[in-house]
């Protein structure tokens, strides 16, 4: 868990988890929508993502690709897009 905060308020909170079996680091955020748009968000991110090169992980950023305001914080904290994830419904 990391987080980012503004007098002594926690304003974005983002978690990181090993994906198993692989060298890879999951990591998701949330920004309060009174402090988005600062780059609280973005500074978020890029220290937690120094964190998981630092214990040996690739940081992988996920989110919904119709969420534009995730999908360009990904892009500010410097990712690119890998692929899409899509799940397959097996009630139909």
């Amino acid at each position: 868990m990391f987080g980012t905060f503004i007098d002594d308020k926690l304003v974005s909170a983002a978690s990181m988890y090993p994906w198993s079996g692989t060298h890879l680091a999951d990591l998701g955020v949330i920004t309060l929508p009174a402090f988005r748009g600062r780059g609280l968000g973005r500074v978020t991110v890029r220290a937690m993502s120094a964190e998981a090169l630092r214990r040996e992980h690739e940081p992988q950023y996920r989110c919904q690709l119709d969420n534009a305001a995730s999908v360009a914080l990904a892009r500010a904290a410097g990712f690119t897009r890998l692929g899409a994830w899509e799940v397959i419904d097996t009630d139909e």
